[in-house]
């Protein structure tokens, strides 16, 4: 393999080139636009079909100024980008088969042979032409020196990582709204995130009573009555859908109450309850009727009788005067 060393204009410092029967390209092509221009003579009759085998396309090949980045391929097998490795496993074929180890590779009515940079690389690294697909991974490099075709692996991506579904009833609380009526409402928090979600809820309040298949919005805050003063337990089962699976979560919470019998008080003295021994209708007083008020009360009709008699008296004579006049 014979080398040629040229200055590669002012892009690159000076960069060798192969020019032997081996190359693809003779004598290769150092920059983007000697890469095109090479391409469209296409002197060898054969190099979009050799090119096009590694997934490089004709316009990879025009647009290479803009899609392509100058690189390396090291004798190791890694092809390096701005210091960092893009593809390892490097492997890149010639027309003739002369190094150790290649094996052949038939692109459309060629053979032509592949080797693998350790054995047919006389330096320690080559520079290259790096095409990355729409993803911005590996696809292909091209060797600047002879224009030959380098395939690789580009490194596996590390996995995504899933988020994990959080879902969960966080409390259940009970406040009331009626003492008097054993009124109560429940109050309902829960976590729905990463992907989960809260389809209904169904609530039993202890006393036989429930209501089922709410919607998470019907479910927040509920009411309810009982009928009986005792302590109860109200559970909300909450069913979750998880990303992935077939079968809905259930998640539980529950909050205790203890509605009491209130005491009907007594309308007639508020003060106790109904039904005690003071809660009793009034008796108004009659008039008292003893001797002693018997006597006052006789006194006091006489007093007004007498005074009547003479007052009536007093009248009739100033009648009587007056008419005899």
């Amino acid at each position: 393999m014979s080398v040629l060393w040229i200055s590669a204009g002012t892009t690159h410092a000076a960069l060798p080139r192969d020019c032997d029967d081996n190359s693809i390209i003779k004598c290769g092509a150092t920059s983007a636009a000697e890469l095109s221009e090479r391409f469209n003579e296409n002197k060898t009759n054969d190099l979009p079909a050799i090119y096009s085998s590694y997934g490089i396309s004709a316009a990879d090949i025009a647009n290479a100024s803009t899609i392509a980045k100058m690189g390396e391929v090291r004798k190791d097998g890694t092809i390096v980008v701005d210091g960092q490795v893009v593809a390892t496993g490097a492997m890149s074929i010639g027309r003739q088969d002369i190094f150790s180890g290649s094996s052949q590779k038939k692109i459309g009515d060629k053979v032509f042979y592949e080797t693998a940079p350790a054995g047919s690389f006389m330096r320690d690294s080559i520079a290259a032409h790096v095409f990355f697909n729409k993803d911005g991974e590996f696809k292909a490099a091209i060797l600047t020196s002879c224009g030959n075709p380098v395939t690789g692996h580009p490194p596996k991506k590390p996995p995504v990582p899933v988020p994990v579904p959080q879902y969960e009833c966080t409390i259940l609380s009970a406040r009331t709204i009626k003492l008097e009526d054993r009124h109560y409402a429940f109050d309902l928090t829960y976590v729905a995130e990463k992907g989960a979600v809260l389809q209904s809820v169904d609530y039993d309040f202890g006393d036989k009573q429930t209501a089922t298949n709410l919607t998470p919005a019907g479910a927040k805050t509920i009411e309810h009555k009982y009928a009986k003063a005792g302590s109860y337990t109200t559970v909300a089962t909450l069913h979750f859908k998880i990303p992935g699976s077939a079968t809905v979560v259930d998640k539980k919470c529950a909050v205790g109450v203890t509605p009491t019998q209130i005491q009907e008080m007594c309308p007639q003295n508020p003060s106790v309850p109904k039904g005690d021994a003071r809660c009793v209708t009034p008796v108004h007083e009659l008039p008292k009727t003893g001797p002693m008020d018997m006597i006052g009360t006789g006194v006091g009709l006489s007093s007004i009788l007498v005074a009547g008699y003479y007052w009536f008296m007093s009248r009739k004579d100033l009648i009587a005067a007056s008419m005899n006049e």
